[in-house]
């Protein structure tokens, strides 16, 4: 079955000017057309290539950027997922064509003030997913479901390939000498330690969040210390009542540990940054630790349930409060480490 969009382009993509797109002068700035899929867009008048928030201003409704991996024009979408791969193919879902391919002549134009061949491959050796046949509110699913297929067929994932910013300057002359720097003694947890690590190296924001609550999971238990240090001194408990103390000390409350170590590591500047950053609603510890917890339920658990809202996080476009809660998370996180992790002497 030929498919709507070709996988490769001759003459290249990077020749949209020329070769394949369609511009006309109209009132307000040009219309340029890809009549491949009957996609057009309004492009204000420029000397430069126009940038994507320009392109959504003038094409209100009808435009919608993915960051800088992907983009949708009425029931035409495209997302770059990669560079340097030949394993293109195509899949027929009911009505919807999706194709992994060269990125096309319209991604190419879209992109251009973000694009450097030397840091991010040429065009035609960076693949894209093109998806065409539904709508910007339902693509994500579509998205999902090829790339699912794509992985079943050669045991690869594609994952989006944003344009990185790339506006920084090439000056190396002033660089500093390389210098020594005293930090404080190592942590010999190695769980928790594991555990801050892994959340550091996620890509994904709410992979992150899980990992640094397991270190605050992890010290939360020291919270019960005391506790414990009285019974086991108690000589009037027996084995089994002992045994019974402890077994309902570290399961009768999952929420209280965790408050009480967080109650120790938060500040009024943390707390502060919490509700300017939309996270609590009230300066206060006890609507911290409240909200901390909702949130944890809402990205562990898979289920809807009363009392928190099911968080899976869209895999196209950012939630801008994700990476909040992970700032907040990873500055808890590490201060367990620092102020409950065994020192090496």
């Amino acid at each position: 079955m030929k498919p709507i969009i070709p996988y490769e382009f001759d003459p290249p993509a990077a020749d949209y000017e020329t070769a394949h797109l369609v511009y006309q002068d109209v009132a307000g700035g040009q219309m340029v057309s890809w009549p491949v899929v009957g996609a057009s867009l309004l492009l204000p008048k420029s000397e430069h290539s126009v940038k994507i928030q320009d392109i959504e201003t003038h094409n209100k409704g009808k435009f919608k950027a993915h960051g800088r991996s992907g983009f949708s024009v009425g029931d035409y979408h495209e997302f770059l997922v990669g560079a340097w791969t030949e394993k293109i193919c195509g899949f027929k879902m009911g009505n919807i064509e999706a194709t992994f391919g060269e990125a096309t002549p319209l991604a190419a134009m879209i992109f251009a003030p973000y694009h450097r061949g030397k840091y991010h491959s040429e065009w035609n050796d960076i693949l894209s997913l093109r998806i065409i046949g539904i709508g910007v509110d339902e693509v994500e699913a579509a998205f999902l479901s090829a790339c699912s297929a794509y992985e079943a067929k050669f045991g690869e994932l594609p994952t989006l390939y944003p344009l990185q910013d790339l506006s920084f300057e090439d000056e190396f002359d002033d660089v500093d000498e390389p210098e020594i720097i005293v930090i404080p003694q190592i942590v010999m947890n190695i769980e928790p330690l594991r555990f801050f690590y892994n959340g550091l190296s996620q890509v994904d924001d709410a992979a992150a969040c899980i990992y640094f609550y397991r270190v605050l999971e992890y010290f939360s238990f020291l919270t019960n210390a005391n506790e414990m240090k009285k019974l086991r001194h108690d000589d009037k408990l027996s084995d089994v009542e002992f045994s019974k103390r402890i077994l309902d000390l570290v399961s009768r409350d999952e929420k209280g540990p965790i408050f009480k170590l967080i109650t120790t590591l938060i500040d009024s500047a943390m707390l502060a940054t919490a509700v300017s950053d939309g996270l609590i609603a009230k300066n206060e510890a006890t609507i911290l630790c409240e909200g901390l917890y909702g949130f944890r339920n809402s990205i562990v658990h898979g289920k809807f349930s009363y009392g928190y809202a099911l968080q899976s996080g869209s895999v196209l476009d950012e939630d801008p409060q994700l990476p909040r809660w992970k700032t907040l998370l990873r500055s808890l996180a590490r201060r367990a480490l620092d102020r409950y992790g065994s020192k090496k002497t």
